[in-house]
């Protein structure tokens, strides 16, 4: 396991996940309002999808949105996916190396928060996402 994933594995047991779940909470509200400001993409039935997902939050969040078809979220760190899965039976969670991993289907959003940096290859991610992206969605 690489030194990014078995920090949040140890920030998931350590409780840790709901602090940063707290702290990211008014930026997610900003990205969200974005999103639905550029594109309105929320006034019509979408798909979702978060990377580094964590503890499942803003899966969870989306999910509970009026026209959210599907949610889901990918993470390394099992301990997170682990969470993630004991506080949600509705929307599927992926335990993934996510330099590796490759959607199955396509999102209207492919969302983010503060995964990307740990990555050494950033782009080549974003890259392959993109291809996992409908008609007018949005990374």
């Amino acid at each position: 396991m690489n030194i990014n994933i078995n920090t949040f594995n140890s920030w998931a047991i350590e409780g840790k996940d709901v602090a940063m779940q707290k702290g990211h909470v008014n930026a997610v509200e900003e990205m969200f309002k974005m999103i639905d400001k550029e594109c309105n993409i929320f006034e019509k039935s979408f798909l979702f999808l978060d990377i580094g997902c964590g503890n499942g939050w803003v899966v969870r969040k989306a999910s509970k949105m009026k026209n959210c078809k599907l949610s889901e979220g990918v993470d390394g760190a099992p301990e997170m996916i682990k969470k993630a899965k004991a506080s949600d039976n509705v929307n599927s969670y992926y335990l993934a190396d996510i330099e590796d991993w490759t959607p199955t289907k396509k999102y209207d959003i492919i969302f983010s928060m503060e995964t990307f940096y740990y990555f050494k290859e950033p782009d080549k991610i974003i890259n392959n996402l993109k291809n996992h992206l409908n008609k007018d969605g949005i990374l």
